[in-house]
Protein backbone atom coordinates (compact mmCIF):
# COMPACT_ATOMS: atom_id res chain seq x y z
CA UNK A 1 0.00 0.00 0.00
CA UNK A 2 1.38 3.41 -1.03
CA UNK A 3 1.99 6.04 1.62
CA UNK A 4 0.05 9.23 0.88
CA UNK A 5 1.43 12.57 1.92
CA UNK A 6 -0.90 14.90 3.76
CA UNK A 7 -1.87 17.92 1.65
CA UNK A 8 0.28 20.95 2.38
CA UNK A 9 -1.13 24.40 1.78
CA UNK A 10 1.25 27.25 1.05
CA UNK A 11 0.17 30.81 1.80
CA UNK A 12 -0.13 33.23 -1.10
CA UNK A 13 1.41 36.67 -0.65
CA UNK A 14 -1.32 39.28 -0.10
CA UNK A 15 -1.74 41.62 -3.08
CA UNK A 16 0.46 44.71 -3.12
CA UNK A 17 -2.67 46.68 -4.07
CA UNK A 18 -6.15 45.69 -3.02
CA UNK A 19 -8.00 44.47 -6.13
CA UNK A 20 -11.34 44.98 -4.40
CA UNK A 21 -10.98 48.76 -4.78
CA UNK A 22 -10.52 48.29 -8.54
CA UNK A 23 -13.63 46.09 -8.66
CA UNK A 24 -15.66 48.74 -6.87
CA UNK A 25 -14.47 51.37 -9.36
CA UNK A 26 -14.97 49.13 -12.39
CA UNK A 27 -18.51 48.25 -11.40
CA UNK A 28 -19.76 51.43 -9.75
CA UNK A 29 -18.70 53.75 -12.59
CA UNK A 30 -20.66 51.88 -15.31
CA UNK A 31 -23.62 51.48 -12.95
CA UNK A 32 -23.82 55.18 -12.22
CA UNK A 33 -23.23 56.03 -15.88
CA UNK A 34 -25.97 53.70 -17.12
CA UNK A 35 -28.45 54.88 -14.51
CA UNK A 36 -27.66 58.49 -15.38
CA UNK A 37 -28.24 57.76 -19.08
CA UNK A 38 -31.58 56.09 -18.34
CA UNK A 39 -32.80 59.10 -16.38
CA UNK A 40 -31.43 61.48 -19.00
CA UNK A 41 -33.28 59.69 -21.82
CA UNK A 42 -36.50 59.53 -19.82
CA UNK A 43 -36.16 63.19 -18.83
CA UNK A 44 -35.47 64.16 -22.46
CA UNK A 45 -38.65 62.36 -23.59
CA UNK A 46 -40.62 64.42 -21.06
CA UNK A 47 -38.97 67.68 -22.22
CA UNK A 48 -39.80 66.97 -25.90
CA UNK A 49 -43.41 66.11 -25.18
CA UNK A 50 -44.69 67.63 -21.92
CA UNK A 51 -47.84 65.54 -22.29
CA UNK A 52 -45.74 62.48 -21.47
CA UNK A 53 -45.64 62.30 -17.71
CA UNK A 54 -42.73 60.33 -16.22
CA UNK A 55 -43.94 57.04 -14.81
CA UNK A 56 -42.09 56.08 -11.62
CA UNK A 57 -43.11 52.44 -12.11
CA UNK A 58 -41.49 52.40 -15.59
CA UNK A 59 -38.29 53.89 -14.13
CA UNK A 60 -38.20 51.07 -11.58
CA UNK A 61 -38.65 48.45 -14.30
CA UNK A 62 -35.48 49.75 -15.94
CA UNK A 63 -33.37 50.69 -12.93
CA UNK A 64 -33.93 47.65 -10.70
CA UNK A 65 -32.74 44.96 -13.19
CA UNK A 66 -29.69 47.06 -14.11
CA UNK A 67 -28.79 47.52 -10.44
CA UNK A 68 -29.30 43.81 -9.70
CA UNK A 69 -27.02 42.79 -12.61
CA UNK A 70 -24.27 45.11 -11.41
CA UNK A 71 -24.57 43.92 -7.80
CA UNK A 72 -24.33 40.28 -8.94
CA UNK A 73 -21.31 41.07 -11.15
CA UNK A 74 -19.60 42.87 -8.27
CA UNK A 75 -20.27 39.99 -5.89
CA UNK A 76 -18.90 37.45 -8.36
CA UNK A 77 -15.68 39.40 -8.93
CA UNK A 78 -15.30 40.08 -5.20
CA UNK A 79 -15.57 36.35 -4.49
CA UNK A 80 -13.17 35.44 -7.31
CA UNK A 81 -10.30 37.73 -6.30
CA UNK A 82 -10.26 36.11 -2.86
CA UNK A 83 -9.80 32.59 -4.34
CA UNK A 84 -6.03 32.17 -4.15
CA UNK A 85 -4.57 28.85 -2.98
CA UNK A 86 -1.51 26.70 -3.51
CA UNK A 87 -1.73 23.08 -2.31
CA UNK A 88 0.81 20.29 -2.73
CA UNK A 89 -0.54 16.76 -2.27
CA UNK A 90 0.52 13.36 -3.60
CA UNK A 91 2.96 14.74 -6.13
CA UNK A 92 0.45 17.21 -7.61
CA UNK A 93 0.56 20.99 -7.29
CA UNK A 94 -3.01 22.33 -7.13
CA UNK A 95 -3.23 26.08 -7.87
CA UNK A 96 -6.45 28.05 -7.50
CA UNK A 97 -6.28 31.54 -8.98
CA UNK A 98 -9.62 33.43 -9.06
CA UNK A 99 -11.75 31.72 -11.76
CA UNK A 100 -8.89 29.44 -12.76
CA UNK A 101 -7.61 26.18 -11.31
CA UNK A 102 -4.73 24.07 -12.44
CA UNK A 103 -3.44 20.72 -11.19
CA UNK A 104 0.09 19.95 -12.35
CA UNK A 105 2.11 16.84 -11.51
CA UNK A 106 5.40 17.84 -9.87
CA UNK A 107 7.17 15.64 -12.43
CA UNK A 108 6.03 18.07 -15.17
CA UNK A 109 8.25 20.82 -13.75
CA UNK A 110 11.95 21.21 -14.55
CA UNK A 111 12.89 21.86 -10.92
CA UNK A 112 16.61 22.24 -11.74
CA UNK A 113 15.75 25.46 -13.60
CA UNK A 114 13.17 26.69 -11.06
CA UNK A 115 14.11 29.82 -9.15
CA UNK A 116 12.81 32.77 -7.17
CA UNK A 117 13.06 36.05 -9.09
CA UNK A 118 12.04 39.70 -9.06
CA UNK A 119 9.94 40.44 -12.16
CA UNK A 120 11.29 43.99 -12.30
CA UNK A 121 14.80 42.58 -12.80
CA UNK A 122 13.79 39.67 -15.06
CA UNK A 123 11.42 41.22 -17.59
CA UNK A 124 11.50 38.12 -19.79
CA UNK A 125 9.18 36.41 -17.27
CA UNK A 126 6.79 39.33 -16.81
CA UNK A 127 3.23 38.58 -18.04
CA UNK A 128 2.89 40.50 -21.28
CA UNK A 129 -0.15 39.23 -23.15
CA UNK A 130 -3.28 38.04 -21.35
CA UNK A 131 -4.68 35.03 -23.23
CA UNK A 132 -7.25 33.79 -20.70
CA UNK A 133 -6.82 35.48 -17.37
CA UNK A 134 -7.74 38.21 -14.98
CA UNK A 135 -5.41 41.16 -14.64
CA UNK A 136 -5.85 44.15 -12.38
CA UNK A 137 -3.59 46.17 -10.10
CA UNK A 138 -2.22 43.78 -7.49
CA UNK A 139 -3.41 40.57 -9.16
CA UNK A 140 -2.62 38.53 -12.26
CA UNK A 141 -4.37 35.18 -12.43
CA UNK A 142 -4.80 32.69 -15.26
CA UNK A 143 -3.08 32.21 -18.58
CA UNK A 144 -0.62 34.76 -19.97
CA UNK A 145 2.25 34.94 -22.44
CA UNK A 146 5.66 36.41 -21.64
CA UNK A 147 7.50 38.85 -23.90
CA UNK A 148 9.13 35.81 -25.51
CA UNK A 149 5.63 34.29 -25.96
CA UNK A 150 6.20 31.55 -23.38
CA UNK A 151 2.83 30.22 -22.22
CA UNK A 152 2.51 30.84 -18.46
CA UNK A 153 -0.05 30.06 -15.79
CA UNK A 154 0.14 32.84 -13.21
CA UNK A 155 -0.95 33.49 -9.67
CA UNK A 156 0.82 36.78 -9.06
CA UNK A 157 0.06 39.23 -6.28
CA UNK A 158 3.50 40.87 -6.13
CA UNK A 159 6.39 41.35 -8.54
CA UNK A 160 9.20 40.53 -6.13
CA UNK A 161 9.89 37.03 -4.82
CA UNK A 162 8.07 35.20 -7.61
CA UNK A 163 8.62 31.46 -7.96
CA UNK A 164 9.20 30.52 -11.62
CA UNK A 165 8.57 26.84 -12.37
CA UNK A 166 9.60 26.01 -15.95
CA UNK A 167 7.75 23.03 -17.39
CA UNK A 168 9.10 20.24 -19.57
CA UNK A 169 6.50 21.21 -22.23
CA UNK A 170 8.11 24.64 -22.67
CA UNK A 171 5.62 26.62 -20.59
CA UNK A 172 5.97 27.89 -17.05
CA UNK A 173 4.04 28.49 -13.85
CA UNK A 174 4.60 31.72 -11.89
CA UNK A 175 3.52 31.89 -8.25
CA UNK A 176 3.53 34.55 -5.54
CA UNK A 177 3.89 32.26 -2.55
CA UNK A 178 4.52 33.89 0.82
CA UNK A 179 7.53 31.56 1.20
CA UNK A 180 8.63 30.74 -2.37
CA UNK A 181 11.84 29.03 -1.26
CA UNK A 182 9.90 26.77 1.09
CA UNK A 183 7.48 25.84 -1.71
CA UNK A 184 10.40 25.08 -4.03
CA UNK A 185 12.06 22.90 -1.38
CA UNK A 186 8.76 21.03 -0.87
CA UNK A 187 8.44 20.46 -4.63
CA UNK A 188 11.99 19.13 -4.82
CA UNK A 189 11.23 16.80 -1.90
CA UNK A 190 8.21 15.22 -3.62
Amino acid sequence: MAVRNAPREFAVTPPSRDPRLMIALLVMFPLLLSLGLVFMVLGHAHAVSPALQPDPFAHGLIVIPVAVIFVLATSLLWWAVQRRRIILADGVLDITATFYRRKVPVAAFDLDKARVINLDEHGEWRPFLKTNGLGMPGLRAGWFRSRGFVKMFCLLTTRDRVLVLPESTGGATLLSAANPSGLLDALRGE
